[in-house]
């Protein structure tokens, strides 16, 4: 079959626990986005000349993510975790690629969406199951956090040269230098060793599951945090650069010195829910954040949103990792971890299309970005619901 041909290819090895790979090839792959994730959202504006074709871009990408979910879960556990991050650096490298075309034909910034859907699903489901079946449960906070203070620590310099990259030479330098560390990013997944996996569970049995299965709260939950991802990722930094006069290069300061800040907190974070348990920790971090989120919604200067943005990173690991390391818990506890896994996108991304779709109306009847923060801070709270029966 051609699903086998992994099985003729004979791949080098050495000892490297997989962890220890994940955390090298998540390096090099946040290093690469860092250059031009923070600007995107402002070049699908720039290009469009609408914010409301911002947003359906994103919902369009929920849409296929959710489509996607079950047949690429099926497809990782088939080929197994290494081939799946390859082809999934490969997609994103196209991705980026098509990127830097679109400013001259905007129909390759469609045919992005599927390909960023198909990504996100091939790069995510076996990082998250890595965690499930490697991590240590007895340091399961920090090991869950280390990704987060690499990615920060790498993503430090990214935003600042792409933002002045940008502003000097244009969008497509940038890209293609992103292309060629997304490729490298894929080569230590190759020394990990393989890892067995148990059999998928059938479609129809994760569709009843999901919509029947009491996953409410779970829904609920998962909502709250990638609504929490849409304004932080996309309207937090259109909102950013009108504040900033239209430019790159303060966009890109802001962004690196705000990661800077931020590192400080992440590991100490993990740490924390170690000690003090992850329920008292995911609930401080919610209400904290949550209004931070309120306070930014009264921003006017880049000072301001330098000050209030550096407390949000600070912070935000605070309810994340608890977050991430409750998910984790769940899903070990699972017949099928993969199940849960490929559970957990669909329903994040079901809410991410609900919100998506509710700040188009409210972009169409005249809201201003500010408020959209205000479901940032919903969000939030929201995630809690994410404790319920642990």
């Amino acid at each position: 079959m051609l699903l086998d041909f992994y099985h003729h290819i004979k791949l080098p090895h050495f000892r490297a626990k997989p962890l220890s790979a994940l955390y090298f090839s998540f390096t090099l792959r946040t290093l690469a986005i860092s250059l031009v994730s923070v600007f995107i959202p402002i070049y699908i504006l720039n290009i469009t000349g609408d914010f409301l074709w911002v947003l359906v871009f994103f919902a369009a990408y929920s849409s296929f993510v959710v489509a996607l979910a079950m047949p690429l879960g099926w497809l990782v556990v088939r080929i197994g975790f290494r081939w799946s991050v390859f082809v999934a650096s490969v997609l994103l490298a196209l991705e980026l690629f098509l990127f830097s075309l679109a400013a001259e034909n905007i129909l390759y910034l469609w045919i992005v969406v599927p390909l960023e859907a198909a990504k996100l699903l091939l790069f995510w489901i076996p990082y998250h199951l890595i965690f499930v079946e490697d991590a240590s449960a007895r340091h399961f906070g920090e090991q869950v956090s280390i990704p987060g203070v690499i990615a920060r620590l790498v993503a430090v310099v990214a935003p600042l040269a792409g933002g002045f990259t940008i502003s000097k030479i244009g969008f497509t330098s940038v890209f293609y230098l992103a292309i060629f560390l997304v490729l490298a990013s894929a080569l230590p997944l190759f020394f990990m060793p393989h890892h067995a996996h148990g059999a998928y569970p059938g479609w129809r049995h994760i569709l009843k599951e999901t919509f029947a299965g009491g996953y409410g709260r779970i829904f609920a939950a998962f909502w709250g945090v990638r609504s929490v991802a849409l304004v932080a990722a996309v309207v937090w930094p259109v909102f950013l650069f009108g504040l900033t006069q239209n430019s790159y290069s303060e966009v890109g300061v802001i962004t690196s010195a705000v990661l800077l800040v931020s590192v400080v907190s992440l590991l100490a974070t993990g740490r924390a829910v170690d000690r003090f348990g992850r329920r008292l920790v995911l609930r401080f971090g919610a209400w904290v954040n949550s209004t931070i989120w309120i306070v930014k919604a009264f921003i006017a200067t880049p000072f301001e949103a330098f000050f209030v943005d550096s407390l949000n990173k600070l912070v935000d690991g605070v309810q994340g990792i608890p977050f991430d390391v409750v998910t984790y818990e769940k899903a070990r506890r699972r017949k099928h971890p993969s199940e849960f896994i490929v559970r957990r996108e669909m329903l994040l991304h079901f809410g991410g299309i609900l919100t998506t779709l509710g700040m188009m109306g409210l972009w169409v009847l005249g809201v201003p970005l500010p408020a959209f923060f205000l479901i940032a801070a919903l969000g939030y709270l929201v995630s809690m619901f994410m404790l319920a029966g642990d």
